[in-house]
């Protein structure tokens, strides 16, 4: 089982008063040396400085680059607001003696879409300290439904902002665009570019076209067709330009890929030139145990065989950080230190990408070694939202002391009205007068911009259920069957699990029916739902998450009982019914043939009966138990997820 090789994280069930903490965060290269082809040393200080807020955003960066020839440097601010949105960034650059910054101004509509961004821009010479801003541009974009329809861009002329150019968006019947159109500030088509998509929605198809004033028609321009594996790899990306000439797409580029275990392990590309070949050429990767890639090799196709060209040799520390980057070249008998080929960049990992649009492409550069990496305290919080697609185990006090648990797991998604809800499966195990009950209801819960909602059955709407934005002092409702809670946050602070900081809301309300921690990502710490209202007269309280995983790794464990053991004695253990009987069902997945043995039971009851109900909680096959062995033919039942119920007991099993 995945979940046995997953790390248990011990942690208190009561975060009331964590402290917000700094993390040590590799923030800093803070020396990279260059050495030429020639042997000439090229000296490269490169200082980065990352600063956080409060709430985890991003709020400064300083990057320092230290030439023998002068200094080149780049640092923005961003200012958020109380949604996190980005409302203002500044950015100032230098090269020498040359200086120019920029300022930009961001507004929202009440859906969180970009409305406006406003651009000031100042270019100065440093000798002269200038610090005067103008407005450079201005982006206004317009929306129906959710989706941008028309984005206009002006630019300051003669102190106005004056129309340059404005895009049309089309959309076919989903959310991305089916064509963009730009239109020059005189209302002439430009350029239209349109798109195809494939059931799990990645661009098969670009194709753009401009318009010609002469003929008053779109010209086929270029085209760029993809293709993708089962599981989403980019498998080709095959680019082609038209010919007025013969009226048809030529080749211009075509470059495959080859994975294995979803690592790209070779990428081949193939050029064209006037409808022939002219050049092929291919890139094969190495990585360590750890997936850090330490070798591409670079490789031209030569009289049908691909032959050595260059290669880049990756080293990293124990921190998984890039410590050498060597380039090598084939001089027909061994590798021999010589530069790297002209299209190519120094480093493979994207964290450096930075470093890359620096220093451009570097030809005739052979190696280049980092001497230190900086780490900085820098605040990180995680403000991840409820992951909906997880599993939790609560812990459950039944009435006569005994411990059962509650079981909370992703199922599938729904539709109730307009809205795309996660059906979450919920499984309360209790014991009633020695015996094990088992009871399992269907929640429909979705996520909209930090805003958990969850469907009531008795008012047919959506409610409330956690409001992740909120911020002290703030309050909302939760509506459960007929009657209401009014949330009250106390307290919004950042909890420390595993190296990253999780926002947490302390909140509270007058009866204590939901009073507890919620945590960002992982849900209420106490009860997912507010069951102290839902089951009110109940001989059972649920008291507190135990385990928590999401996609099979186990994020959260708490007590003493082992998240595996009770991941095992849910998913393969034996339920014990009403009179003491237990059974199991195989095979699981099932196909045609589902088989319910019953053991421990000398003699089965004739009237003992079995219901099977899908995700929605609908009863799809029933029956009787006539044999200690019996088989229900499931042949009709469509693929998904099941639960059979014997007495009080219940399974689940899977229909493939």
């Amino acid at each position: 089982m995945k979940k046995t090789l997953a790390i248990s994280i011990l942690m208190a069930l009561a975060i009331v008063g964590f402290s917000q903490e700094h993390i040590q965060q590799p923030t800093a290269i803070s020396t990279w040396d260059y050495i030429y082809q020639n042997g000439e040393e090229s000296p490269f200080n490169k200082d980065i400085t990352l600063q956080y807020d409060e709430r985890g955003n991003l709020s400064y960066y300083d990057h320092h680059i230290n030439y023998p020839s002068g200094v080149y440097f780049t640092w923005k601010r961003f200012s958020h607001d109380a949604l996190n949105r980005l409302t203002f960034k500044h950015e100032d650059f230098q090269e020498n003696s040359y200086w120019w910054s920029y300022k930009y101004y961001y507004t929202y509509d009440d859906s969180s879409n970009l409305l406006e961004c406003l651009v000031e821009y100042s270019d100065r010479y440093m000798q002269y300290y200038t610090y005067e801003y103008a407005i450079a541009y201005k982006d206004v974009y317009q929306y129906e439904n959710g989706k941008k329809t028309r984005w206009d861009h002006f630019n300051f002329t003669d102190s106005t902002l004056v129309l340059q150019n404005y895009y049309l968006y089309d959309y076919s019947d989903i959310d991305n665009w089916s064509s963009e159109t730009e239109y020059n500030a005189n209302n002439q088509p430009v350029t239209k570019t349109e798109y195809t998509y494939s059931d799990s929605q990645e661009v098969l198809t670009k194709t753009v076209a401009n318009w010609s004033t002469e003929t008053e028609a779109w010209c086929n321009s270029s085209l760029i067709e993809n293709t993708y594996s089962d599981t989403q790899e980019l498998l080709s990306r095959a680019a082609f330009t038209w010919s007025e000439e013969t009226e048809t797409w030529l080749n211009s580029s075509l470059t495959e890929y080859d994975y294995s275990d979803g690592i790209l392990i070779e990428k081949r590309i193939t050029n064209w030139s006037d409808g022939e070949i002219s050049q092929q050429k291919r890139q094969l990767y190495e990585y360590d145990e750890n997936g850090n890639c330490t070798q591409i090799l670079f490789q031209t196709m030569v009289e049908g065989v691909y032959a050595d060209r260059n290669r880049a040799i990756y080293l990293y520390d124990e921190n998984n950080l890039c410590t050498n980057a060597n380039a090598e070249r084939w001089n027909d008998t061994t590798w021999v230190l010589g530069g790297f080929p002209s299209d190519t960049y120094l480093f493979f990992d994207d964290i450096y990408s930075d470093v890359n649009d620096v220093i451009g492409s570097i030809v005739n550069r052979t190696r280049a070694e980092v001497t230190e990496y900086v780490t900085t305290p820098n605040p990180k919080y995680m403000l991840e939202p409820l992951n909906l697609e997880s599993e939790w185990f609560y812990e459950i006090q039944n009435e006569d002391g005994s411990i059962t648990y509650q079981h909370l797991e992703y199922a599938s998604d729904t539709t109730i009205g307009n809205e795309r809800p996660k059906i979450i499966v919920r499984s309360n195990t209790q014991y009633d007068r020695d015996t094990i009950i088992t009871e399992v209801t269907h929640e429909y819960v979705y996520e909209e911009d930090g805003m958990v909602y969850w469907w009531n059955n008795d008012l047919q709407q959506f409610t409330t259920l956690y409001d992740l934005n909120a911020e002290e002092g703030d309050e909302w409702i939760v509506d459960v069957g007929m009657e209401a809670i009014t949330m009250h946050v106390d307290a919004v602070e950042y909890y420390e699990l595993n190296g990253l900081n999780y926002r947490t809301l302390h909140v509270s309300d007058a009866n204590n029916q939901f009073t507890g921690d919620i945590v960002c990502n992982f849900g209420h710490m106490t009860n997912f739902f507010p069951e102290r209202l839902m089951n009110r007269n109940a001989n059972f309280t649920v008291d507190g998450l135990r385990c928590y995983w999401i996609n099979d790794t186990l994020l959260y464990h708490n007590g003493e009982d082992d998240c595996d053991a009770i991941y095992a004695a849910w998913h393969n253990g034996i339920e014990e019914t009403s009179d003491g009987a237990a059974f199991e069902v195989y095979p699981n997945p099932a196909y045609n043939i589902l088989f319910v043995e019953t053991v421990c039971t000398p003699s089965l009851p004739a009237e003992q009966k079995y219901r099977i109900t899908n995700l929605m909680g609908q009863t799809v096959l029933s029956g009787n138990i006539t044999a200690e062995n019996q088989q229900i033919n499931i042949e009709k039942l469509p693929a998904g997820m099941y639960f059979i119920t014997v007495g009080n007991a219940t399974q689940k099993f899977v229909v493939k």
